[in-house]
This record gives structure tokens, sequence and C-alpha cells, in this order.
């Protein structure tokens, strides 16, 4: 995994983006960016990091996440197998948060749509009928254009918001805090983790990588 990258997803004329991502294996960079993104899986498994969250993911696995969320979904090994003729499916919509502005938000009819978007902050995975009901609208929002594009996100942010099968996943109190200057230790320490955690993984060895102390490392690593 490389850096966690600091992304901007749209234009400044731009309040929506939808992408169909065809490839051999979903982008490895774990980032983040000022865009809400609703992201539908049509193929491919692997890890699934939310903020603080880590969980496996397989095809219909359906997740908001916020702005500024890190977040990657990272496929299995036998992905990045050159050899491999495996290969992966996702559906995404990238929206700006002036879609639902400060002032609007507060409104008694985006009461719900209101929850949402702070729930977002933590990542939201949805799953039951709510997954066949988002996937036949995101699949219409890439059909769609203008702004025939925002009246479906609407709709799915209104069957999003009054939805029952969801779990939000990143820890009540988690915070993204990241600077571009810990960018590059905390790659690396994820890629440490996800290629040696099948193997007993020490203090030590972690923190002679990053040239600091068990003592310093622990202090930043908390």
């Amino acid at each position: 995994m490389t850096s966690p990258n600091i992304e901007k997803t749209l234009n400044p004329n731009e309040l929506l983006l939808f992408k169909d991502l065809i490839s051999p294996h979903f982008n490895p960079n774990w980032h983040f960016h000022p865009e809400l993104q609703i992201s539908y899986i049509v193929k491919g498994r692997g890890t699934r990091f939310v903020g603080d969250h880590v969980e496996s993911f397989e095809e219909e696995d359906l997740v908001l996440t916020g702005s500024n969320v890190p977040h990657l979904w990272r496929n299995d090994d036998i992905y990045f197998n050159p050899n491999s003729k495996l290969s992966t499916r996702g559906l995404v919509i990238y929206f700006n948060q002036e879609l639902v502005n400060k002032n609007l938000i507060q409104k008694n009819e985006y009461y719900y749509i209101n929850k949402l978007i702070k729930n977002s902050a933590r990542g939201i995975e949805f799953y039951g009928e709510t997954k066949r009901e988002i996937k036949i609208l995101i699949e219409k929002v890439g059909d769609a254009k203008g702004f025939q594009r925002i009246i479906l996100l609407l709709e799915i942010l209104n069957v999003l918001s009054h939805s029952m099968d969801y779990n939000l996943l990143s820890s009540p109190a988690y915070t993204n805090v990241l600077k571009a200057d810990d960018t590059k230790k905390m790659s690396l320490v994820y890629e440490y983790v996800i290629t040696n955690f099948k193997s007993k993984i020490a203090l030590q060895d972690i923190s002679d990588m990053l040239n600091m102390t068990t003592t310093s490392f622990c202090k930043y690593f908390k």
C-alpha cells in the first residue's frame, strides 16, 4: 500500500461525479478526499478499511464514506498476481457537501439526511433490501445526464437516510487527524501489518523500520 493520498475528485464546477470502475484490482492506495462517496462493489473481494475499521468485503458491498474519511478496498493478493484472470468492478458516486449546504440541511425536511451525513463521518455499511434498491438507483445515475443525476442522488440519500439496514463502521471517537507529514509513516505501518498479519508482529521491528524508539513509536501511533 502506498501513502494515503489526499485526493480531489471533483472540479470546482461539479457537484457530482459517477464512475464505473472496471480493472484487475481496485485502487490499492489508502486515501481520503473532501467529497462524500457512495461505493457499490459489483465484483471483487478483499479487505475494506474505513477510518479505524477493518473488515472483509465481497460482491454487493455498499458503503457511504463521509468527507475526508480515509478508506481503501484492498483486493486479496491473488488479484495482484500477473497471471490472475480475476477482475473487479465498482460503481462509485462522489458528491460535494455543497449539495446539502448548512442552511438547507437544518430544515425539517432534511432531518433524516442531516443525520445520515453526520453518521457518514464514521462510514456506513448498508445491507439487505437497501443494497438492492440502491444498486438500481446508482445504475440510473450512470445513465443520466445533468440535473437528472442530482435528482437521482437525492433519491439515493433519501432511501439511505430512512434505511434501518445499516452498521456504523469506525469507532465513535474516531477522527481523521492525519497531516501530510504523517502519511508516509502511517502508510509504512499499514503496509507492514497487511504483509505480516499472519505472523507475529514485533513492536521493535516496526519501530526500527521507522527509525524510532519503541516508546516514541507507541506515543506517535496512539
